[in-house]
């Protein structure tokens, strides 16, 4: 949700600098009066269904020429899981695939590693949300953690991909191709890739 409204503040920054005639010294036009924000859970689950969805028509809309921001009200519920936790249970919800995530998580369960064609070392972890995910970290591309344990705590960047019991992330490596955005985990202050 900060990064949403960090890039909302950014546009809006940006807005008003183009609209502005530097060789007057004063705005084109007029100022426009206030901007309020208000994300609440409803805005920001809406923000993300726009967001995963490619298909939706794009309407253009015709900006005042300056903009003057005179507040901004943020209301944030300090409970809610980061972003991206609420952005892969929106992805698990909507059985959404390759959709780029950062999270974390606790540790709960250790499986086998699959050895089958490149080998990953797999594991289970929950989500603040309850949610389960299941991490596939390529250890023929990045190291094994060979200290984690049941109960650590994991923090992630991969690739989500949906499935009934909850997704995989995966790409938590780093592309040997450079084609692929890098992942990582992170595990007491360590970061494997």
């Amino acid at each position: 949700m900060k990064n949403l409204l960090a890039i909302l503040l950014f546009a809006i920054a940006g807005i008003a600098y183009l609209q502005f005639d530097p060789l007057s010294d004063k705005p084109k036009a007029e100022p426009v009066e206030v901007v309020n924000l208000d994300f609440n859970k409803d805005s920001s689950d809406a923000i993300l269904a726009a967001a995963f969805d490619a298909s939706a028509p794009v309407e253009e809309e015709k900006v005042p020429e300056v903009v003057e921001v005179k507040t901004v009200s943020v209301k944030a519920n300090r409970s809610e899981p980061p972003a991206s936790i609420s952005q892969i249970e929106y992805a698990f919800k909507k059985k959404k695939s390759d959709v780029q995530v950062r999270a974390y998580g606790s540790v709960l369960k250790l499986l086998s590693d699959d050895n089958k064609g490149s080998r990953h070392q797999r594991f289970l972890v929950k989500l603040a949300n309850e949610q389960t995910l299941l991490i596939a970290h390529n250890i023929d591309l990045a190291p094994k953690i060979t200290a984690l344990k049941q109960g650590d705590r994991i923090e992630f960047y991969g690739e989500y991909e949906w499935n009934a019991k909850g997704g995989v992330v995966h790409w938590t490596h780093k592309d040997p191709n450079n084609k692929h955005k890098h992942g990582w985990l992170k595990h007491k202050g360590k970061i494997y890739q």
